[in-house]
């Protein structure tokens, strides 16, 4: 018998390997060794067979360039080229001349711990490359019609293969004979990596076109509000290498370890000098596993941690006073009448007021001068310039008392300090955060003590928590307090960490240069508000911002006929999306609420899209459900050079192609620049936003053009990058030029006596604005979830006590669904790519492991092509949610049995994994499911139920709107400038300085995609026709594991299957 691998593969497939046995591979199986080797290392037989897998790992020459999803670090790669093929990658060291420096790390005076880097991702970049669902050719809808979009057909219509001129052509004549230009809407352009030739270039067609833009750092909830509230600052993290300096670290609900692969050692470093770590986490994370200590939390219930820290601060008096008056809010007087900053004004006479218009106040940055009681009792005025050691007195931190008035009146006054302190003391105490949380209040208490006593203490939240609700300010701002009060704010391995996302765009402060050239700049428009309010069926404005008793005013703005927005949001976009143009992003397959996404904003024959167009690499979800569909290349065929920064390294690097294109490809920016060009032929001069479209994007389009160009004008234009050539990035990469190394968020604010980007100068804890004192968040305190709580919705605790939410007592859906980010995805990237499929899945859905189970996915795996035709692909990976044994038991559920999740707004069925390490219900209230973001449709099977509907993780999340972050009146930077890089401008520079914003601005100020407050039910579905793990209880397999090919018994060779679930 002659067996085939096809032969061999198929008797796996179908758990029949061992039927083999009598033929060909039993005898195989069954044969005696030929040869007896004593001793390997005195003599061995023939070694001609190791030239077999030499020749394996052969190549010709090695080429690198940097692997950079949406993670944060960023990693050089080397790749092993045979043909004019990578075979493989390693990471590269970067520490010879002349990379980082005129000659290596030392010159540089960085660590030479920062390489090597690198990850399962990048190390498979190649096999992503060659992956079955990539994009081959541009493709248009066939049911769409520039006249008639007919959206009912997207997602089931048949592609047509078409050339890109008459793509370009296509886009370019819809955009042309838009009403508003305003209406052509770009989403994920501005993002620290691609920043140049790829999805950057499509920020700067919408700028200068007069266009939106959708930023992915907010609408995926990766942006921390809490610390523009406190502090004004987009996101205050530092370079991971200041990590190792923490004497003490608390890390609440992020994944470092399991995420930050690259830099993850930096952390782990501070225990190996003796450090301490401490994790809050509902579930035994593999973070967990690092720590000393292990502090389990109720799902949403993270403010109250932080508060009760507070409180043994607070009442021990273990903070630093010296600090709190130097840089803080907590000495600053507050009317108890009306909850806003005494102003100077109001108290002497000799002091000039603020204009009265808002308007005027924020065109100024006059806000008022603030009033402080000095040591002797009296009243002294504060600007928001004197801070630190330019503060006129040393004012007194605890005040309760009452002020006279010009005006001949009286007006009682608390400090800010004494505020914060009377609300903790009364209601966090460790006991009461015990109730809330479920952390033993004993332990909070020796954390709190051990951390207050630390040099140096670091304190580290996750884009987890900034999915919640309320836990995406009110936890952040309370850390803040924390770390504040403790004075570790200004130095490497004291501070408050974020770390989501390649959002630090502000370190290349020369790129509003490239992306809003001549003074054009994109609208900036929150994402869900397209999902929500511009589709067929709107949500209810009401209920997605938690208003359930529908007390808020809205009104109408923008292109929203209807009443929609709170009032005094004016600087939010309200724009009909008729085209929406997504780079780089799997747009609906990551968006919440997403069966109403595609049903109302996608598919409904009233949605406001009449065009959409997706640019990627692999025929995604968002892909199939486009109308015109543009492919990319892989980041290792690209023709243009970009670069890349990001907010955990000091460094600028370049990326670039190592192989040809294997597909009709283009780059983001050849595109745009191609569509420029069309609008130049299709809008007369005097019609246009610019003289000329195509002249934005000459380097593309000449002969001669060099897209380095753009790169290069932009270092010039950069306080980070003046000294930096851009050719020399082509050796390897350059570290930015930054006043501190590592990079120290607030450096200049401690050390050097310069106002944090508040009204006040100072971090703000009380927070005036009218928006805060409505919604009766104007100081700190823990909110239960607008639903994902056993208890009162929307409430703070001492009225959420005693009710009860309908859905968890009277419904029942009583686990938190938890959706974290993956090891072997970034997103949903990689998520077909075979290796990253195996890995992630765990054996669950293996072809070889469970073929009938897969059988049921095998009709999905397939990728529409532009002949009317798919290209089928074998399933490697299934979906699976972790749930804790008691739980899984209650519904009878073993390992590997399907479940059905069921929310509000959705439902699932996926496989189970029963794992010890989620949270259970019998732990204090909610139990905890937990399946990893960014799985693709095709890994969910069907639900006999409803065959058709849609599939997904995120069918069950919501869109929530908080309107404490919907206000015009918020201070903050601007997302450029930062006065930390160095204390000289020039007149060149792109960006000046520390510029004060107000009210909306992407990236920065802006609501956040919150999908965490979701409560669900769990039941049985369907019992698994296949276990984890049976695929290894073949016999021929387990003599494989056991280290032999030969029968362990009587040499026959036969074998059989074992009952799934038996006695082994």
């Amino acid at each position: 018998m002659k067996l085939s691998r096809r032969d061999f593969l198929t008797a796996a497939g179908a758990g029949t390997v061992g039927a083999l046995a009598e033929g060909a591979w039993g005898a195989t199986q069954s044969t005696e060794p030929i040869t007896s080797v004593d001793n390997p290392l005195k003599s061995y037989p023939n070694r001609d067979w190791e030239q077999v897998y030499h020749d394996i790992y052969a190549y010709d020459e090695v080429d690198w360039t940097v692997c950079h999803p949406n993670c944060t670090q960023s990693c050089a790669l080397n790749f092993y080229m045979k043909n004019g093929v990578p075979i493989r990658a390693e990471q590269v060291y970067h520490n010879e001349e002349p990379s980082v420096g005129p000659s290596g790390y030392e010159d540089a005076g960085v660590s030479q711990h920062w390489n090597p880097r690198g990850c399962m991702k990048g190390l498979s970049l190649h096999r992503r490359t060659f992956e079955p669902s990539r994009i081959k050719y541009p493709m248009v809808r066939k049911g769409w019609d520039p006249e008639d979009p007919n959206p009912e057909g997207r997602g089931e219509d048949e592609f047509e293969r078409v050339s890109w001129d008459e793509a370009i052509d296509l886009i370019a004549e819809k955009m042309a004979n838009l009403e508003d230009n305003k209406r052509f809407h770009i989403f994920n352009a501005i993002k620290a990596d691609g920043l140049f030739t790829r999805h950057g270039s499509g920020r700067r067609l919408a700028s200068i076109f007069g266009g939106c833009e959708w930023t992915e750092y907010d609408w995926y909830a990766d942006l921390p509000p809490g610390h523009v509230i406190t502090t004004g600052y987009q996101t205050s993290d530092s370079d991971a290498v200041a990590w190792r300096k923490a004497d003490y670290t608390i890390i609440q609900g992020k994944n470092l370890i399991h995420n930050k692969l690259a830099d993850n050692h930096f952390l782990q470093e501070t225990r190996e000098r003796g450090g301490k770590m401490v994790g809050v986490y509902p579930d035994y994370s593999p973070t967990v596993q690092k720590c000393d200590r292990w502090l389990p939390i109720r799902p949403g219930s993270d403010p109250a941690f932080a508060l009760g820290m507070a409180h043994v601060i607070m009442a021990e008096e273990l903070y630093d006073a010296e600090f709190m008056r130097k840089f803080t809010s907590l000495p600053l007087l507050i009317r108890e009448d009306t909850g806003k900053y005494l102003r100077a004004h109001e108290v002497f006479e000799d002091v000039e007021p603020p204009a009265e218009d808002i308007d005027e106040q924020h065109e100024h940055n006059d806000w008022g001068d603030f009033v402080v009681l000095g040591e002797d009792g009296q009243p002294v005025a504060m600007t928001r310039e004197e801070v630190g050691e330019e503060m006129p007195t040393t004012p007194q931190l605890d005040v309760d008392s009452e002020v006279a008035l010009t005006d001949g009146s009286t007006v009682a006054v608390r400090s800010d300090f004494a505020r914060q302190r009377d609300n903790i003391i009364e209601n966090y105490d460790p006991e009461t955060v015990e109730d809330i949380t479920t952390i033993p209040a004993d332990k909070l208490a020796q954390t709190a003590r051990e951390f207050a006593d630390a040099e140096k203490g670091q304190w580290f939240t996750g884009e987890g928590i900034n999915h919640w609700f309320h836990s995406n300010d009110a936890l952040q701002r309370a850390v803040f307090l924390v770390q504040a009060m403790l004075g570790n704010i200004g130095d490497a391995g004291q501070g408050y960490y974020n770390y989501s996302g390649q959002y630090k765009i502000e370190l290349l402060d020369g790129y509003p240069h490239y992306v809003n050239p001549d003074g054009n700049a994109a609208h900036g428009m929150y994402p869900g508000y397209a999902f929500a309010f511009f589709g067929g069926e709107k949500l209810d404005p009401h209920e997605i911002r938690g208003d359930f008793d529908r007390e808020m005013d809205l009104v109408p703005q923008g292109d929203a006929e209807e009443p929609v927005m709170p009032e005094n949001a004016g600087s939010y976009t309200m724009s009909k999306p008729s085209i929406l143009w997504t780079m780089n992003c799997n747009l609906l397959n990551q968006t919440k609420h997403q069966e109403h996404v595609i049903e109302n904003f996608v598919k409904h024959p009233d949605t406001e899209n009449d065009l959409f167009i997706v640019s990627d690499m692999h025929m995604t979800y968002s892909a199939r459900h486009a109308d015109i569909v543009l492919p990319v290349p892989s980041w290792l065929e690209c023709e243009y050079p970009d670069i890349t920064i990001g907010p955990e390294n000091p460094f600028v690097q370049m990326d670039h192609g190592v192989m040809d294109p294997i597909y009709d490809t283009k780059q983001d920016g050849e595109a745009v620049a191609m569509v420029a060009e069309k609008l130049d032929e299709k809008i007369p001069p005097e019609e246009r936003n610019v003289d000329s479209y195509r002249a934005y994007f000459e380097e593309f389009l000449e002969e001669d053009g060099d897209v380095k160009n753009y790169i290069q004008e932009t270092f010039d234009r950069g306080m980070t990058t003046q000294s930096i050539d851009v050719e020399d990035l082509e050796d390897g990469p350059e570290r930015l030029d930054l006043k501190t190394y590592p990079r120290i968020p607030f450096y200049s604010q401690v050390h050097e006596d310069r106002p944090f980007y508040t009204k006040t100068g100072r971090m703000e804890f009380h927070k005036e604005e009218d928006r805060f004192i409505e919604l009766g968040r104007d100081d700190i305190d823990h909110v239960e979830s607008v639903e994902g709580t056993p208890y009162g919705v929307n409430k703070k605790w001492d009225e959420a006590k005693d009710e009860e939410n309908p859905l968890y007592h009277d419904e029942g859906n009583q686990f938190y669904y938890n959706t974290p980010h993956p090891k072997y995805r970034t997103h949903s990237s990689w998520g077909m790519t075979d290796w990253n499929l195996i890995w992630a899945s765990r054996d669950f859905g293996s072809v070889s492991g469970d073929p009938e189970g897969t059988d049921r996915l095998v009709d999905d795996f397939s990728f529409p092509t532009g002949d009317g035709e798919s290209e089928d692909v074998a399933p490697l990976g299934e979906a699976f949610v972790e749930m804790h044994p008691s739980d899984a038991a209650d519904i009878d559920v073993e390992n590997g049995d399907y479940v059905r999740i069921t929310g509000k707004r959705g439902d699932l069925v996926v496989r189970a994994m029963v794992s010890e390490r989620q949270r259970p219900r019998s732990a204090g209230d909610m139990g905890q499911l937990t399946l990893w973001h960014g799985w693709w449709p095709q890994h969910f099977p069907d639900d006999e139920a409803d065959e058709d509907g849609v599939k997904g993780y995120n069918t069950i999340t919501n869109i929530w709107l908080d309107p404490l972050q919907e206000t015009d009146d918020l201070v903050h930077k601007a997302v450029f400038g930062d006065p930390n890089v160095s204390d000289i401008v020039d007149e060149d520079i792109a960006w000046h300085g520390a510029e004060l914003e107000h009210g909306y601005e992407e990236t920065v100020w802006a609501p956040t995609g919150t999908n965490r407050d979701d409560l669900v039910d769990v039941e049985k579905y369907e019992e698994a026709d296949w276990w984890p793990g049976d695929a290894r209880r073949d016999d021929l397999v387990e003599d494989y594991i056991g280290g032999s090919l030969q029968p362990s018994g009587s040499g026959s060779g036969s074998t059989s299957r074992k009952t799934p679930g038996g006695d082994d």
